[in-house]
């Protein structure tokens, strides 16, 4: 499946929380004969199930589903050797590129979350404030102190066997009973409950303490706090309903099973329904007018069942709740990632820093192997193998936030190596396989033109003390604290001194300004910007032009060159002396081109010195070979 694994928890509790709403109401169907009672008991465990159902995250899932990403990954396939970062194309100056506002940096998953939490806190901010306006109506009502209405409350609540302490109340701002609270249930009637008859203030009274028997104002908090979780669920809204509908019926059965006369006490209730007052909605009220005509039907049909809640009926419920939950667990579905290639883990195992200081080949890539066991989840690393043998050469390095095969192609390019990826392996060879291509587009160059600097000053500032600068207020400003990797593959004696002032200007601009200054050239990697040399002219313009046999040595020279793989700056006879200056990998490799220049038969009887490299930073050794040609 090509989806992305974040959301399959989410899908996954989407779908048990439906179908259990939808066996629900299935087995309200089937069974009709059940009495309100038994069909509430139904509902409370439906909805003990939906409560807990998003703790069944924390459990081990029995099934997973194999999902790949929908991105292309950023590491080369199996078997594709990777790109040399100073081969990657230079990187033209761009124009401003404003940065991207908060909203536009919030994730798909991000927003759904932010969504979904607003209709929470909006389901629990009005239960919140229809218990305010509870709390007001008490405080504006007044203690019941009618000797008749507490013997006729005391004789119910004994038949019932409430045994809770109620707070009985009067007021004037109701005309119907209204009951509310758990642990300290409140029952307010209207002040004229007192001028009632008998028969209709015992109905009032049996249905109200059939709420409080009930614990009704408890499980109407379960209904609640599930509206918040799944409110973006329509089934749910519908099942609160369903239940709060038979939570009354349950109360009318347990009237008319004291005797109450059906044609009476549904007039009682029509009464109620009419002059109900909208104060009263987060209390439960003896009728409301949305749910009046369905029960009228149920108190009027004579063949109904009306049984009360028993031992039978509670079993049913809660085996049938953990029936739900465990079933929930047993077939939860979790994302799990196919056995991945080499590439791929390397692609996806980040390394906070990687910093290295003229080490040997042999303990950079010790260093990732050991940092790769420990960052990968499944303990098991990336396999660096090595084939032939390694250069001598140093590397030093200094890299923030990078992938695992940015940081290994790095150390392959300053130890002359190249990358390539089996199943279960990353080989570094020597060069000499097909280069790889580096993905269109860059990731670090739309990162560096997003980072914008409110000012810069810089007054004769050295290349590197200007990188420097650029990493660390790069980390300040990224809102992720990544920053932009910068190497710098000049000459750290440049005599280039840089001179800018400028204003709200991106880190790449700043960049792109001081490679101009210092005569460099921008190299743009997956996750580093190279600055590097420009290739020099291999003759000054104002050189005389060589002869055909000096033009021929030059053209020797360079063909060495470039076999080799070293990078020439200049090549040319001056005073009657073959000069060219170029930059190698490593100390050894810049050595060992004098021994080939004397093997040249281009080259036969140069007398050649070759001053001792100078070694640059990440390795890299600068030289300069003079040659005297033959005497003829």
């Amino acid at each position: 499946m090509n989806i992305d694994p974040s959301y399959l928890p989410i899908v996954d509790l989407l779908g048990k929380a439906v179908a259990v709403l939808l066996l629900a109401f299935g087995l309200q169907k089937v069974w009709q004969r059940w009495s309100a009672a038994q069909r509430s008991l139904l509902w409370l465990a439906v909805f003990a199930v939906l409560a807990v159902l998003p703790i069944s995250l924390l459990v081990q899932p029995c099934w997973e589903l194999k999902v790949s990403q929908a991105a292309a990954p950023a590491v080369p396939l199996a078997g594709q050797a990777v790109s040399s970062v100073a081969d990657a194309e230079v990187v033209p100056l761009a124009s401003h590129s404003p940065a991207l506002s908060w909203w536009q940096t919030v994730t798909p998953m991000g927003w759904a979350i932010g969504i979904w939490a607003l209709g929470a806190s909006s389901v629990l901010g009005f239960r919140i404030l229809g218990g305010w306006q509870l709390r007001r109506l008490r405080r504006a009502s007044s203690p019941s102190i009618n000797k008749r209405l507490h013997h006729h409350l005391e004789w119910l609540a004994e038949e019932l066997k409430v045994r809770r302490a109620i707070d009985v109340r009067e007021s004037t701002d109701t005309s119907v009973p209204l009951t509310w609270g758990w642990l300290k249930p409140v029952l307010l009637l209207p002040a004229e409950a007192t001028t009632w008859e008998d028969e209709k203030l015992d109905s009032a009274l049996r249905h109200e303490l059939g709420h409080i028997r009930h614990h009704d104002a408890c499980t109407r908090w379960l209904a609640t706090v599930v509206c918040a979780v799944w409110w973006p669920v329509p089934l749910v809204w519908m099942a609160v309903k369903a239940w709060k509908l038979e939570q009354e019926k349950a109360c009318d059965d347990l009237v008319l099973r004291a005797g109450a006369t059906a044609q009476d006490y549904a007039m009682q209730l029509l009464h109620a329904a009419r002059s109900f007052s909208p104060a009263a909605q987060a209390a439960m009220a003896m009728a409301r007018p949305c749910t009046l005509e369905t029960r009228l039907r149920a108190v009027m049909d004579e063949q109904r069942n009306r049984r009360p809640m028993n031992t039978r009926a509670w079993a049913l419920s809660g085996s049938t709740a953990l029936l739900l939950s465990s079933l929930c667990v047993l077939t939860q579905l979790r994302a799990s990632e196919a056995t991945e290639s080499a590439g791929a883990k390397a692609g996806k195992i980040i390394l906070k820093s990687v910093v290295f200081r003229n080490a040997t080949p042999e303990e950079a890539f010790e260093f990732l192997r050991v940092k790769s066991r420990q960052l990968d989840p499944a303990k098991t690393g990336l396999n660096i193998v090595v084939t032939g043998k390694i250069p001598d050469a140093k590397i030093t390095l200094d890299l923030k936030e990078v992938p695992l095969n940015e940081a290994l192609l790095y150390c392959a390019q300053l130890s002359n190596l190249e990358v390539s990826y089996t199943a279960d392996a990353a080989l570094l060879q020597p060069p000499g396989s097909k280069p790889g291509v580096l993905p269109e587009g860059s990731a670090v160059v739309t990162h560096a033109k997003q980072i914008i600097l409110p000012r810069v000053e810089f007054a004769t500032a050295t290349v590197q003390e200007v990188i420097e600068f650029l990493q660390v207020k790069a980390r300040n400003l990224d809102p992720k604290h990544e920053g932009i990797n910068i190497i710098n593959k000049s000459d750290a004696n440049s005599p280039a001194r840089i001179t800018l002032s400028l204003i709200n200007v991106p880190v790449f601009e700043v960049l792109n300004y001081t490679a101009e200054l210092a005569g460099l050239k921008i190299e743009a990697g997956e996750h580093a910007l190279i600055l590097s040399p420009k290739a020099a002219a291999v003759a000054a313009s104002v050189a005389p032009k060589p002869s055909s046999t000096e033009a021929a040595q030059i053209a020797a020279v360079t063909k060495l060159m470039e076999q080799k793989n070293l990078h020439l700056k200049s090549c040319d006879f001056k005073n009657g002396r073959l000069i060219l200056v170029g930059e190698a990998t490593s100390k050894t490799r810049a050595l060992a081109l004098c021994e080939e220049l004397k093997r040249d038969p281009a080259l036969a009887g140069f007398q050649w010195t070759f001053p001792a490299p100078e070694v640059k930073p990440y390795g890299f050794a600068s030289f300069r070979a003079e040659g005297a040609p033959p005497v003829k």
